[in-house]
């Protein structure tokens, strides 16, 4: 049996890739002259080589009935690599869960890449008989899965990554990186607090017609930016409270929590109570919306408005980030005012 390597182009004799194939396909000769081994192979097109070739090698600890048969076949191995083209590539992208376009450029490799780092392999960018294997592993064993949601574009957009719709590997893989960056659990699944990390909610269906007395309540609806100021402030519930603390790694003090939330969704803020009141503009407490920042005591303490009459605030030593009431009686009889930043 002949296994010959093709790329549609010249190798260079220093790839490692190369000398692995190489060495994988001597193997598999040797194999292939022991009883029974290879049956498929000898049948195989070009388009199962892999798989051929996955098959030549040992398994450890297995033990296998053998049976000879004789004849020779060429098999062919393709390595598909950046600038390969074809109905191959097109399938390996399909099974990445990527656009599926049968051109190897940059974002494919990206997503290889990306695929070889998650299932410690040689991350070289190439789909050589292991990476395919792998995905061949992947698909059949259902290990990986594809969902469809309406999170799903939306999410590849906040990180990034190609916005096909389907939510597989690869946005799987970024959404983990997101999580571990802003302190999420790690799992690659996106629920509440990660879409409210991201500042992603789903849009309400439409209100119905013939109730115009509802625009009169315009005003005070959330804004996108405020929704999301307001779902950024609840990830941090928990966090000790610390008198100067301006991070979730050391805790946070009252005006420091605000100005660390602002900071998360790209607004800069004054540091201290007093500064944060001269930003923005002026809100009644019949008025509030999610985002807007509340002020309370003389301008000694203040929080982030969530709905509802809530807001979340880092209160006083000991105690914690947590959600309270504007109609308790201490915070209702010290209210200052409230401001509109975003």
């Amino acid at each position: 049996m002949r296994i010959v390597a093709r790329t549609g182009s010249m190798r260079d004799l220093s790839d490692p890739e190369l000398w692995d194939f190489a060495q994988a396909c001597a193997e598999a000769r040797r194999l292939a002259a022991e009883p029974g081994l290879l049956p498929q192979a000898r049948m195989a097109s070009a388009t199962l080589v892999v798989a051929a070739v996955a098959a030549a090698l040992p398994v450890p600890g297995g033990a296998q009935n053998r049976t000879r048969s004789s004849g020779s076949s060429q098999v062919h191995v393709a390595l598909l690599r950046f600038g390969s083209h074809g109905p191959a590539v097109a399938a390996v992208q399909r099974r990445l869960g990527i656009a599926a376009d049968g051109i190897f450029g940059p974002i494919t490799r990206a997503a290889v890449r990306s695929f070889q780092r998650q299932h410690g392999l040689l991350v070289d960018g190439i789909v050589g008989p292991q990476t395919r294997a792998a995905l061949g592993r992947t698909a059949s064993g259902g290990r990986e899965r594809f969902i469809r949601a309406w999170w799903v574009v939306p999410v590849q957009r906040a990180l990034g990554v190609p916005a096909d719709g389907l939510y597989g590997p690869i946005s799987r893989a970024a959404v983990r990186a997101y999580q571990k960056r802003h302190g999420l659990i790690v799992d690659g699944i996106v629920g509440p607090q990660t879409l409210g990390a991201l500042g992603i909610a789903r849009a309400s269906s439409p209100a119905p017609p013939s109730k115009p007395h509802r625009t009169k309540r315009h005003a005070s609806q959330p804004s996108s930016s405020g929704a999301r100021v307001a779902a950024v402030a609840q990830r941090y519930l928990g966090i000790p409270y610390r008198w100067g603390g301006e991070s979730p790694s050391t805790g946070f003090d009252c005006s420091g929590f605000v100005w660390y939330v602002f900071s998360r969704v790209g607004v800069s803020l004054p540091r201290v109570v007093s500064a944060q009141y001269a930003v923005g503009s002026r809100v009644s407490r019949g008025n509030l919306r999610p985002g807007d920042v509340v002020f309370f005591d003389g301008l000694g303490h203040d929080g982030i408005y969530i709905g509802g009459g809530r807001f979340v605030h880092s209160p006083h030593s000991g105690d914690v980030v947590k959600i309270s009431s504007i109609h308790d009686s201490w915070y209702h009889s010290r209210w200052v005012g409230a401001r509109r930043v975003v």
